[in-house]
This record gives structure tokens, sequence and C-alpha cells, in this order.
């Protein structure tokens, strides 16, 4: 078996755990914790750097750091991390949940809930210029299910020009 699977899973598992941990306290004595299981975890999965944080009750009780890889520097506990796509899991997450409360149909044309069509924006993440967006209302919608799109097969191609 390759440690790709575990490499996998432990920056997964490390990405969402810091994604809702961010912290910009003081380090003392009691804001880390035994690095050894970590340590021993990121060198057997050749993760360069990890971090861990343990909260309690609303609390951060402690945060671990490590680096897997020779030559990187061991991340502090207030490294930035970048999350990915993590998003998209707790999206899905979101939407089941309102299917399961009987707000949403799986099942349902994704138009049901988007009558006017919807926005599309060139560079969303561009904030400083003015957002080009075009306005869509393809038919073709009317196919296609949340279900569809849950599962990547909406088939709905990207409108980048």
């Amino acid at each position: 078996m390759t440690p790709f699977p575990h490499r996998f899973a432990v920056a997964c598992l490390v990405l969402m755990l810091l994604s809702a941990c961010a912290s910009s306290r003081e380090e003392d004595s009691s804001t880390r914790s035994s690095p050894q299981p970590l340590q021993q975890l990121v060198v057997q999965s050749k993760v360069c750097g990890a971090a861990v944080a343990v909260i309690r009750q609303h609390a951060l009780q402690s945060v671990t750091t490590a680096s897997g890889c020779p030559g990187w520097a061991t991340p502090s506990p207030d490294s930035l991390f970048q999350a990915a796509s993590l998003g998209k899991p707790l999206f899905a997450y979101a939407v089941l949940k309102l299917a399961r409360e009987g707000v949403l149909d799986l099942d349902a044309p994704v138009m049901r809930y988007l009558p006017h069509g919807y926005r599309h924006a060139f560079d969303p993440l561009r904030p400083d210029r003015d957002v080009k967006t075009d306005e869509v209302a393809d038919p073709r919608l009317e196919a296609v299910t949340i279900r569809m799109l849950l599962q990547h097969t909406g088939n709905a191609q990207s409108r980048r020009s």
C-alpha cells in the first residue's frame, strides 16, 4: 500500500482541524502538548507541516505542531495553512441537513430554488475590482437536480470567457 492514502488522510484531518482553530494567543507552556504522536505520524506520512488544536467547551486547550520533512521548519501554533476545498464537504453537509429537515428536495430541479436563474461572477475573489457578472438562465438547468450537483453529474460547464 502506498503512503498517499495516509498522507491524504493526515492532511485532510489537519486541515479540517485548522480551518476552525485559528489562534493568535501568545505561546506559553500550556499551548503545546506532547508532540510525539503527531511527530511520528507526519514523519511516517511524509507531511511537511502539521498542527492539531484541541478545543474543549469552546476554549483552546492545546496546539501541537510537527514537521515530517528534513529541512522544513516546524510550524508555530499561529501558522496559516491553505484549506483547499474544505468548503465543499461543509456545503454538502448543510444541503443534506436541509434535505433531511424537508427544506430541500434532492431530486427537485435546482431551478425550483433559483426561479430567476443566477448571476455568474467571472472573478468573485477580487473584491478590489468591479466584478463582471452575467445572468444565467439556461433552460437546460431545468433537468439538473440538487442530487446531481452534489454528485458532480450535473454537467454544468464553466462559463469563463
